[in-house]
Formats: structure tokens, C-alpha cells, sequence
């Protein structure tokens, strides 16, 4: 679901993130989720470690493809986030699955109409394209 694509990400300019964290709609939609027990508890450091360490993988992928050897579906939303460089991520997102699908046959990609959190934002259809494809 909308990951695990090598693909070159834009830097993430991490002074702009937090300053956007800090403007009083994400943070009372942060303190909703809390809340409601959604979303992450991590700080704003360990979120940024896990990016880093995510980033950090990213260039593996490709040989981890080269050895799978079923059918791939490969789940997208098509929306930019409305986070700093999300057009830009939606992009270089684009350009990775159109490059994995040249490259990799076995691989089946499937766009939704939603951002990143394609579990959250499109369950029913998510779940359609699973069954369809496990069929």
C-alpha cells in the first residue's frame, strides 16, 4: 500500500516540517488524534528517525523485486498529501511505479483517488482490489 517503491524521494526539509507541526490546526488535529487513539504517539524526533531510516532503504528495493517471484499488487493513492514537497513525493512516486511496471511485469499497480494512507482513506476499495487480484 502507496510504498515500498525505489524511487528517489525529495529531501526532506525538516525545519519546514516542524514549523508547519507547530501551526494550531496540525496541532489540535495531532491532540484530536491522540484522543481518539489515532495516528502515532512518536515525538517529532523519532518520526524523523524513522523517515531517515525509511530514506536510507529505499535504494534496496529494486533487487528486492528482481527476486520476488509472484504477482504484485501494488496499491496507490493519487493524491498529493498536503505536506511540505507532497506534490513533488507524488511525482517521484509516479515516475517509480511507471518504472517498476517497465521493468517488472509481474507487478500490477493500481491507482485510488487519496492521499498517502490509502488503508485509512479507502478501505472499501482497497479491499475490492485485494479480492479481485487474490482471485
Amino acid at each position: 500500500m502507496d510504498g515500498g517503491l525505489p524511487v528517489a524521494l525529495p529531501s526532506t526539509d525538516w525545519e519546514e516540517v516542524e514549523v508547519q507541526m507547530r501551526r494550531p490546526l496540525p496541532r489540535l488535529m495531532t491532540w484530536a488524534m491522540k484522543v481518539a487513539r489515532l495516528g502515532t504517539k512518536l515525538t517529532f524526533e523519532e518520526l524523523k528517525g524513522v523517515v531517515e531510516e525509511h530514506d536510507a532503504r529505499i535504494p534496496d528495493l529494486g533487487g528486492a523485486y528482481d527476486r520476488i517471484s509472484c504477482p504484485i499488487l501494488m496499491v496507490l493513492g493519487s493524491r498529493a498529501d498536503p505536506v511540505p514537497q507532497g506534490e513533488e513525493i507524488r511525482e517521484a512516486v509516479s515516475d517509480g511505479a511507471r518504472s517498476l511496471r517497465e521493468t517488472h511485469q509481474k507487478v500490477e499497480v493500481k491507482w485510488l483517488p487519496c492521499g498517502h494512507n490509502v488503508p485509512l482513506e479507502r478501505p472499501k476499495e482497497l479491499a475490492d482490489l485485494i479480492i479481485r487480484f487474490a482471485r
